[in-house]
C-alpha cells in the first residue's frame, strides 16, 4: 500500500475558496487502525487544524465550505501529523501546499462595498 498525500488527492493541487475538502488519504506507515490523524493548514496568519476520521486503515479528511470560504487565493500550507493510539507518539505523516482559486460565487465584503459606491455616484442606488 503505498501513501497518497493530500495535495496528489486532490486534483491539480488546487481547490476554490468556499469548496469542502472530503479526501480519504492512505498513510501507509501510519495506518487508521493504530494513528489518528490531524491536518494543520496555514496561509499567513491563520491557521485551521482538521482531525480525520477513520475509513478502514485509511484517513478521511473533511474541511467544510464555510472554512475555505474564508482562504484568500494563493497558497495554503499544510502539514499532517499522526499519532500512535497506543505511545501517543507524534509525526509528521503528510505535508505540502495547495492552491486556493478564488469563487466567483463569493463576492468580499470590499467588493460589496465599491458596487454599492458606484451605484451612489451612477445615480442607481436604493434604501
Amino acid at each position: 500500500m503505498s501513501d497518497t498525500s493530500l495535495a496528489s488527492a486532490i486534483d491539480n493541487s488546487a481547490i476554490y475558496a468556499g469548496e469542502t475538502i472530503s479526501e480519504t488519504i492512505t498513510l501507509a506507515d501510519y495506518p487508521a487502525t493504530t494513528h489518528t490523524a490531524k491536518y494543520v493548514f496555514r496561509q499567513e496568519l491563520t491557521h485551521h487544524e482538521a482531525t480525520c476520521s477513520a475509513s478502514g486503515s485509511d484517513h478521511l479528511l473533511v474541511v467544510p465550505a464555510n472554512t475555505t470560504e474564508y482562504w484568500t487565493p494563493g497558497r495554503v500550507l499544510f502539514v499532517a501529523f499522526a499519532t500512535n493510539t497506543s505511545t501517543s507518539v507524534v509525526a509528521k505523516a503528510d505535508s505540502g501546499e495547495l492552491a486556493v482559486l478564488p469563487n466567483p460565487a463569493l463576492i468580499s465584503h470590499a467588493q460589496k462595498v465599491l458596487a454599492a459606491i458606484r451605484a451612489v455616484i451612477e445615480g442607481r442606488a436604493s434604501d
